[in-house]
């Protein structure tokens, strides 16, 4: 049983890597000038910059450096987000606000843990392949004896970062969240309420989108997923589930011990917007515990920020795929009973009636912005289940 003094409960790792400016070496691949190299050095925001050869009539090499940026980078929503955050390649303008919002986002996560009713053992910032953010991280982390700072260790992704968090933790429980996510003040004391039952194995808490400029209208609650938030369907009270989500949640140290960590070829990384390597763990950890249970509680909340480029359609095939994908490799895993049941009852039960609600909607209220989000959710699903099939077939 999970003891109750404050300072016992373990400890957080906020495994940082999901976004190009921060986490991880960024190629700046626009024309190389003495402007954008003095502007990098004097904000520190972890750029590196790589020289882009013009092409015939590419004139100041804008279009050349759009092309290299564009091969660099595979996946367009790290692009986009690459762009939002970092320095924009077309029209050469710079932002030290924009730049500096995910530094800023994980010092937000950071204090938002400092303020817990339930405060941590210590506080583990792992910082994904990327030395200058390291330094930085150190720098301003200097003598918080209670925060340490690793460098991923394993393979980049959220996968290895956590699993080098891990293997420095020194708590009974370890709690996850990621580095764009503030937590509310109650959060740990929510989650370790849970683990004076000894059958509980791993804790999870509801995830709530914070908007860059509210929700776009067309996108409904129940796809919430797709930008790593819970969703529209998901129980309403504490109630045992098949698996948490990865930016609120917490395990026993325990199942580590015993199971292992998260699975390297899975979870995300800035070129592979995959996931579901917690899927995979909580199955792994129920396969050796069969009476182990894995718990929702939707009164653990943190705030988790949505860039303004996973609000775009591009990303949004791409996750749907890319899930699709992920279910396939977990079904492959767990087998199709196990890795496709919460799934069964999302598609089954909860996507028709919203899409039915909102196309009624639609015309009794003439919105159009309804009928958008019935669309959006066929589409998802299509996707999804493409991408699915796609790994399936791959698989064999």
């Amino acid at each position: 049983m999970l003891p109750k003094e404050h300072g016992a409960y373990g400890q957080l790792l906020f495994p940082l890597g999901t976004a190009l400016a921060v986490g991880r070496p960024v190629l700046y691949a626009g024309p190389a000038n003495s402007e954008v190299a003095a502007w990098i050095a004097e904000h520190d925001v972890g750029l590196r910059i790589g020289e882009a050869q013009a092409d015939a009539g590419g004139g100041d090499g804008v279009s050349a450096a759009a092309q290299r940026l564009h091969a660099l980078v595979a996946d367009p929503s790290d692009l986009a987000r690459w762009q939002a955050n970092a320095l924009s390649v077309y029209q050469r303008e710079f932002s030290k606000r924009a730049v500096n919002d995910r530094w800023d986002a994980l010092l937000r996560a950071v204090e938002s843990i400092l303020g817990q009713t339930f405060p941590p053992l210590e506080t583990i910032v792992v910082i994904d392949h990327d030395d200058l953010l390291l330094a930085r991280a150190r720098e301003r982390f200097s003598g918080e004896d209670h925060i340490r700072i690793l460098e991923n260790e394993d393979g980049r992704g959220l996968s290895g970062a956590r699993n080098t968090g891990l293997r420095s933790a020194r708590g009974e429980v370890v709690a996850f969240l990621d580095d764009d996510a503030a937590a509310e003040s109650d959060w740990l004391e929510r989650l370790a309420a849970h683990y004076e039952e000894p059958a509980v194995l791993g804790v999870g808490g509801a995830i709530e989108p914070a908007w860059a400029a509210g929700r776009p209208k067309t996108f409904p609650p129940e796809l919430d997923w797709i930008v790593g938030c819970t969703y529209a369907g998901l129980p309403e009270r504490a109630s045992r589930v098949r698996n948490v989500i990865g930016a609120n949640m917490s395990f026993r140290r325990a199942v580590f011990d015993a199971v292992g960590g998260f699975d390297p070829s899975m979870g995300r990384t800035a070129h592979r917007p995959l996931g579901c390597e917690e899927t995979e763990l909580c199955l792994r950890a129920q396969r050796h515990w069969p009476d182990g249970v894995i718990m929702y509680e939707p009164l653990a909340r943190v705030r988790h920020a949505v860039a303004p480029a996973r609000e775009t359609w591009t990303y949004f095939l791409r996750r749907c795929y890319a899930e699709g994908l992920s279910k396939a490799d977990v079904t492959r895993l767990a087998g199709r009973s196990a890795g496709l049941q919460s799934e069964r009852a999302y598609v089954t039960r909860v996507v028709p009636r919203a899409i039915a609600r909102n196309a009624m909607s639609s015309i009794s209220r003439r919105d159009p912005h309804l009928l958008g989000r019935a669309f959006r959710l066929v589409a998802g699903v299509a996707v999804t289940t493409a991408g699915y099939c796609a790994g399936s077939l791959r698989a064999r």
